[in-house]
């Protein structure tokens, strides 16, 4: 895991962070634009915690955002938010039930690790159009 370096400033959009993900290189993109505060260490020193416990000790980084109010208008919230999360969640089941049928899913839960259990073509799609890598 890599993560941009404390007091740098990163645009919203910009790569903040890297991790390797099954042999794919996936870029993690700033949501907003400012200054990065902070890195979380333990992150870096654990990725696992990016996906265990990412809305409390898998945080990657704090970013000041002296413009937040402009920044939020580039982000998907309040109302949006679960009909994209939905909307993207039927995208990947779909891409994955074409592309792998064994990874199709059977009415229980999604499972994590998914790109360490694909291809490395369709690896590389799913980080496209998922990571806007």
């Amino acid at each position: 895991m890599e993560i941009a370096a404390q007091n740098r400033w990163v645009r919203q959009g910009q790569k903040i962070g890297v991790a390797v993900v099954g042999g794919a290189r996936v870029e993690f993109l700033s949501p907003v634009e400012g200054v990065v505060m902070a890195i979380n260490q333990d992150v870096v020193a654990d990725p696992s915690l990016a996906t265990r416990d990412p809305y409390e000790q898998g945080w990657l980084a704090v970013v000041k955002a002296p413009d937040l109010a402009i920044n939020r208008k580039n982000l998907v919230q309040g109302t949006m938010t679960a009909p994209w999360m939905q909307n993207n969640i039927a995208r990947l089941s779909t891409l994955l039930a074409q592309a792998e049928p064994g990874l199709a899913q059977d009415g229980g839960l999604p499972v994590g690790g998914v790109l360490t259990q694909v291809t490395p073509a369709l690896r590389d799609r799913l980080v496209k159009e998922f990571f806007l890598g």
